[in-house]
């Protein structure tokens, strides 16, 4: 029997799609996101997350989410999918500003 992984794509997987216009959303609270936060990435905390749905369904664009250390983005990588967006899991932020 073959395994299949679940797991969600991670950042690496995400490069082309900054390329392209992909929104990178972070889901931290309002103060963690003002002490630092990856360049050109918006905050939208994961406790209001449900509020933004159809705001960033509306953009039609692909989202690459982040959090601090990924456990949030993953949980809202979930929401965001089961929701019809395409999103991926772009775990901690500093990684993603890393490779900016």
């Amino acid at each position: 029997m073959n395994a299949v992984s679940t797991a969600l794509p991670v950042f690496e997987d995400c490069r082309d799609l900054l390329l392209e216009g992909a929104m990178i959303i972070d889901v931290r609270t309002e103060r963690e996101f003002a002490k630092g936060h990856a360049e050109e990435s918006i905050n939208v905390p994961i406790t209001a997350l449900p509020s933004y749905i159809y705001s960033i369904k509306k953009q039609n664009k692909p989202v690459i989410i982040c959090s601090k250390k990924g456990i949030r983005s993953e949980q809202a990588t979930v929401i965001l999918s089961e929701s019809g967006v395409e999103a991926y899991n772009g775990g901690c932020w500093l990684d993603i500003q890393e490779k900016l």
